[in-house]
């Protein structure tokens, strides 16, 4: 299956590459490989803000690339590199980290709302006040209840 993918930026030359090794579902792809396969110049002290923003924003793209066009979730191993999510893990996968993300955000702005110098607000805006954190706890409770109880392994 051939694509039409212009690769003169480093993500769509890491595309490439990888098109045309024998990688699958399951495999791990190392962050050595990544930066080799997308040709990055070499990483230098004089260099190193550019090459890590580089770095980032070309791989951005490349792990967009994979889900949307190869059909393949890339899943961070911290410190490794990125395994390629098989289809039959991948709704599992995307549950818990969209599960992570809202528990992660219901948590700091829970911790936002009780940091709020109550003697400045008056009665309406206590209320106000009172009732995003009856939402929020209605919200935790559903993430808790209903979404991570029936996500498979």
């Amino acid at each position: 299956m051939e694509k039409n993918v212009d690769f003169d930026q480093p993500w769509r030359r890491a595309v490439k590459k990888f098109e045309n090794q024998n990688y699958d579902y399951g495999d791990l792809i190392l962050h050595s490989w990544i930066e080799q396969a997308m040709e990055l110049p070499e990483l230098t002290p004089k260099n190193i803000d550019e090459w890590y923003s580089i770095k980032i924003n070309n791989l951005q793209n490349f792990i967009d690339y994979m889900l949307n066009e190869n059909k393949m979730f890339l899943i961070n191993v911290k410190g490794v590199g990125y395994k390629i999510c098989h289809p039959k893990e991948q709704t599992g996968v995307a549950m818990r980290q969209f599960i992570n993300t809202v528990q992660a955000k219901a948590a700091k702005t829970t911790h936002i709302l009780e940091q709020l110098d109550l003697r400045r607000l008056n009665s309406r805006e206590k209320r106000q006040r009172t009732d995003a954190m009856a939402q929020l706890s209605q919200i935790k409770g559903f993430v808790k209840k209903r979404l991570i109880a029936p996500i498979p392994d």
